[in-house]
Order: structure tokens, then C-alpha cells, then sequence
């Protein structure tokens, strides 16, 4: 679903656990920029989500990731990003 976003070129999604054992969903997205990627983590990945998906599979933090050349690891192996994100 991360993928059919038109700026999205490249998404993971990975479950982290809070100490209270509760699990959260978390997103990680590469778009063209630095920018594009930014505008879209505000309100725009999640309002685009909400139209398609149920509330309990809308990731509840999202991050961006650098672009392949320049990425060291896999984006769904890095931290969850802080919560406000």
C-alpha cells in the first residue's frame, strides 16, 4: 500500500514492541528528495493511507530513509522513529 503512493519509490514497514509489550506499526519511505520525503511524512502519508486502509493497519510512526546508494542496512532493520514522527 506504501508503494501505490505516487512520490513513494521505495517503503518497509516493521512491527517494534513497546516496553508494555504492546507492538506499533512503523513506515519507512524513500521518495525522490529529501523534501518530497518530508512533506509527505507530515499529514500526507497517513491521510493517504486512512482512505484505504482500516485504522489498526495505518503505521503509527513513519520515517524516511536515505536512498540506496547511501544506505547502510536494510530501512526495516533500523530504529523506530520517535513518536511524533
Amino acid at each position: 500500500m506504501l508503494l501505490g503512493h505516487a512520490q513513494v519509490k521505495e517503503a518497509a514497514l516493521s512491527a517494534h514492541a513497546l516496553n508494555s509489550g504492546a507492538i506499533f506499526l512503523c513506515a519507512f519511505v524513500v521518495c525522490d528528495t529529501a523534501t518530497e520525503t518530508r512533506n509527505l511524512l507530515g499529514k500526507g502519508l497517513r491521510t493517504f493511507l486512512a482512505s484505504r486502509l482500516p485504522e489498526h493497519m495505518i503505521p503509527h510512526r513513519a520515517g524516511g530513509t536515505p536512498p540506496p546508494s547511501q544506505r547502510k542496512g536494510r530501512p526495516e532493520e533500523a530504529p523506530a522513529p520517535a513518536a511524533g514522527s
